[in-house]
């Protein structure tokens, strides 16, 4: 008997059966006929395979990056320096008669670019710290209201004075020193220090002391010590009861000049002690701003408090500077303190 024939569409299910099972072997290779390492080998190969990236692909970010930011930042740097050099040499040929008339006549920034830049070239020009006359013109800006308000503007205005080594600053600067603005305050002071102290000088500042008590007391240190060091220069003993609470302020540098300004006016009984405590060597490794000084701001109270003992001849003055002079390492020191003292 004939094998019953099986139905066409078997035969052909048939066909594609062996047919792939051909093709998966083509592909993957047969366990019986392949090597075992090469199977492993295969199976252990991922499906989808991950290309790895161009070499010159991190080069490319690279360049995007110096082409989208680092060109044009350059770029930008390059044009804002151009800008503020032509400024410069724009404010550079102006004189300082030109920078008044900006003060005077200009508007916003324009105003207060003027004001910094006058001040600065006064810093730096000798002969124009002598004009009285370019004096007078910024004491009469200040008499303006309008530009007495302009908080920077008055800042730099009242800073260039101290600039100037002549007596007729001196009420615009008393003025200063009596407004609220913290900095306009120190800037007149400094102005105040700045000045010589002529006997017409000091007789016109006394009309400053009520004010200055009252900056004795601020909560600004550095204006407690400024006021302290304006009122020994005025050299009014009316000014040492106002001063000497300050022996016992909380800032150590305060103490100092108040010393200092009471030395100038002739309170030895006050100060002696102190002073001599000054010229002790090593007195300054003691003081915790001392680290944040240079050499020559620490040495400087030391040689001010020498000379002020000198002047008030206060007991054991010498033998105290002779023991500074032997002792210190400081050769500045050393030759300042054996010149103060009197020769053998």
């Amino acid at each position: 008997m004939s094998a019953p024939k099986q139905p066409q569409g078997a035969e052909e299910a048939d066909l594609l059966s062996n047919h792939s099972e051909e093709h998966f072997d083509d592909e993957l290779g047969s366990s019986e006929l392949s090597d075992p390492g090469d199977a492993r080998s295969s199976r252990d190969e991922p499906l989808i395979q991950i290309e790895e990236p161009p070499a010159d692909q991190a080069p490319r970010r690279g360049l995007l990056f110096l082409q989208m930011i680092v060109f044009p930042l350059l770029i930008v740097g390059v044009c804002v320096s151009i800008v503020l050099l032509i400024g410069y040499l724009v404010n550079e040929s102006r004189d300082p008669s030109e920078l008044l008339n900006e003060i005077r006549s200009g508007w916003g920034k324009k105003r207060m670019q003027a004001a910094y830049e006058f001040q600065m070239r006064l810093r730096e020009n000798e002969e124009l710290r002598k004009d009285e006359a370019l004096a007078g013109e910024v004491i009469a800006l200040l008499g303006q209201q309008r530009i007495w308000e302009e908080e920077d503007v008055r800042r730099f205005l009242v800073l260039s004075l101290q600039n100037f080594d002549t007596p007729q600053t001196l009420p615009a600067l008393i003025r200063a020193a009596g407004h609220e603005d913290g900095d306009t305050v120190l800037y007149a002071l400094f102005g105040m220090l700045n000045g010589t102290a002529t006997p017409e000088w000091q007789s016109e500042a006394r009309a400053a002391l009520p004010m200055l008590e009252e900056h004795l007391q601020s909560n600004d240190a550095g204006i407690r010590l400024s006021a302290a060091k304006v009122v020994g220069k005025i050299g009014d003993p009316e000014g040492a009861e106002m001063l000497r609470p300050l022996l016992e302020d909380p800032d150590t540098f305060v103490q100092i000049n108040a010393t200092f300004a009471l030395a100038a006016l002739g309170q030895g009984d006050w100060v002696c002690d102190r002073l001599l405590a000054i010229v002790r060597p090593g007195w300054e490794s003691s003081i915790e701003w001392a680290a944040q000084k240079t050499a020559d701001e620490r040495l400087s109270p030391v040689q001010i408090a020498i000379a002020s003992l000198k002047q008030l001849d206060c007991p054991g003055w010498r033998e105290a500077v002779k023991t500074l002079a032997e002792e210190t390492d400081n050769v500045r020191l050393k030759t300042f303190a054996r010149e103060a003292l009197p020769p053998e």
